[in-house]
């Protein structure tokens, strides 16, 4: 029940405000409706900008753009969930398989398969994605600042008073539209349209019904004017996701190379392992050989025991390194993101292919021409280097807040805060320009009291000269990786020259010996000793080989030569 004035509940402009009261209802609807977006459609929105950011900002980095996508989203089929299916791995965060294990064969693969399978699985690959993500959507915030801004409100209020002689019900409210801009050149627009509805149901003549609209400017004419000073932080934000891709790039480089040596590393120990039950083939027929000249007398006991003694020694040194390549196993398949009670199986073509290699040997740029394209390449010295005008922008902005402030600020209203209305532009809602409020200024801030400004531009200049040592550093560090990698491919191929004729050698020692042994011109320790030696050499020949290998990829590496798949890593065998 409404106490108050009847004549005023019958009269026309009580249904109009009912009917603008509706209205408003209205708006507060298509407002709330219009801002109704569910959290899913907004992350495929920041998913959507952040992948043009990075394509524009990959475009720049790489002088290429990628046709795949960029993306933070794993795919839901990955090898770890199917390993933990076909093969009833135990797990917490997944449920136990409702099927029992099938048969489905162990998956073999190929160096190049462990590459895109990291790619996929690896965590630590996909915090470097995501890091690079982050900078794309920090970019997109700073950009925001420089885009239109529309907000939009409506604000309502039902109130109601009771006394001893008055009882009166009140409701009021207002929605308003707010655009504002902030230009690059350091001011700022600001606009308000606003529909107002104040004391509208207790019949006073200063009750106001009408649109009001109002405009501002803040325009910096001294610190903190001019383009540059205003858009810094979307500049360095801009700088940011340059850095953040290159540092992406450059860790695919390192991740790609550090694969390869996990990889070329197991196959080794796993030659070692074949080579170990290939020896102790070879003892244990030694040993029986011993044992029938022993009781033919044709060998004292002490030769025999001798003979056992190796066999047990190699047996030993088979179980030994059969449990370093488990290990090894283990901790590659936690590099590639994978179970490691998982099996997998790895190519063993890919070690053996690696003695077809040198037939072409990796022929590097003379010194001088790889130090000048590493520093043309190397994205970690480009970072370096861009970082050197970061620190340089960031003296002329603190050298630019020394300055003293000077703001011309303006502002126009058709508000009227004035009691009294005009009931005509109410009735019918429209814009009265003609009554208006407006003001134009200065702002000054005198520079005295800059202790803080003061500092922070010291600071920025021992900033600027960190910044110049650290390139320098890096430019040194980058000199002595290329020179250490010659020297190193130098190494390398030498060792597997000596490695190559140590084996031959040690093949033809054991046939010698062998010999010897039948015409009574030898003993057995020296078939032993021969045996041994051929073991060692074969050892010392595939670690050579491997080491050869990741020479040369680290070589690449250094020089910035090496190239990478976007999404799955996959080597583009670039030779400077």
């Amino acid at each position: 029940m409404i106490v108050g004035r009847p004549e005023y509940y019958k009269s026309s402009m009580f249904y109009r405000t009912v009917s603008i009261a509706w209205m408003m209802m209205g708006l507060w609807v298509g407002m709330a409706v219009s801002g109704c977006r569910s959290p899913r459609q907004l992350a495929d929105d920041a998913d959507q900008t952040a992948q043009r950011y990075i394509a524009s900002a990959e475009a720049a980095a790489m002088g290429m753009s990628n046709a795949v996508p960029f993306t933070v989203e794993r795919p839901s089929e990955t090898l770890r969930r199917r390993l933990i299916q076909e093969q009833g791995l135990t797990t917490r965060g997944l449920p136990d398989p409702t099927n029992p294990p099938s048969a489905s064969p162990v998956p073999l693969l190929s160096l190049s398969d462990a590459l895109q399978i990291a790619a996929f699985n690896s965590r630590e690959f996909q915090n470097q994605k995501e890091s690079v993500f982050a900078a794309a959507l920090s970019l997109d915030i700073e950009a925001d600042a420089f885009r239109l801004s529309l907000a939009g409100a409506i604000n309502t209020l039902l109130a109601g008073e009771r006394g001893e002689e008055t009882e009166s019900l009140k409701w009021t409210g207002d929605t308003g539209v707010s655009v504002a801009r902030k230009l690059e050149a350091g001011a700022t627009l600001t606009t308000h349209l606003a529909f107002d509805v104040a004391k509208l149901l207790t019949g006073s003549r200063n009750s106001s019904l009408g649109l009001s609209f109002d405009a501002g400017a803040t325009i910096p004419l001294l610190r903190g004017a001019g383009r540059a000073v205003a858009r810094e932080p979307l500049t360095q934000a801009e700088r940011n996701l340059l850095y953040a891709i290159r540092r992406f790039e450059r860790f695919k480089q390192e991740f790609a190379v550090r694969i390869a040596s996990e990889y070329l590393s197991v196959l080794q120990q796993l030659q070692t392992v074949r080579n170990a039950a290939a020896n102790l083939e070879r003892v244990r027929e030694a040993h029986a050989r011993a044992v029938k000249m022993a009781e033919a007398g044709r060998i004292p006991n002490l030769q025999l025991d001798q003979a056992r003694q190796d066999l047990l020694r190699a047996e030993s040194r088979l179980n030994a390194v059969r449990q370093s390549f488990d290990s090894r196993l283990d901790g590659f398949k936690l590099t590639l993101g994978l179970p490691p009670d998982a099996q997998i199986a790895l190519l063993e073509s890919e070690l053996t292919s690696l003695s077809e290699e040198g037939k072409e040997p990796f022929k590097p740029f003379p010194e001088a021409e790889s130090l000048r394209f590493a520093f043309e390449n190397r994205l970690d010295l480009r970072n370096a280097a861009d970082a050197v005008e970061d620190a340089e922008r960031a003296v002329r902005l603190a050298r630019d807040a020394l300055r003293a402030g000077l703001t011309l600020k303006g502002s126009f209203s058709t508000r009227d805060e004035t009691p009294g209305t005009d009931w005509e532009a109410a009735r019918n809602l429209s814009l009265d320009f003609r009554r208006n409020r407006w003001s134009v200024g200065l702002g000054y801030d005198a520079p005295w009291e800059r202790t803080a400004a003061r500092n922070r531009y010291r600071e920025s200049l021992i900033a600027l000269d960190r910044a110049q040592r650290q390139y320098e550093e890096l430019e040194d560090r980058v000199k002595m990786d290329i020179r250490n990698g010659f020297r190193n491919l130098e190494e390398a191929r030498e060792a597997v020259r000596i490695q190559s004729l140590s084996v031959e050698l040690a093949h033809s020692r054991v046939a010698s010996v062998q010999l010897y042994l039948q015409a009574g011109r030898a003993e057995m320790r020296d078939l032993l000793e021969a045996q041994d030696a051929l073991v060692s050499a074969q050892d010392a020949l595939v670690s050579a080989l491997v080491n050869r290998r990741l020479a040369e990829l680290q070589f690449q590496r250094d020089i910035g030569s090496l190239r990478v798949a976007s999404q799955g890593l996959q080597f583009s065998h670039e030779t400077p």
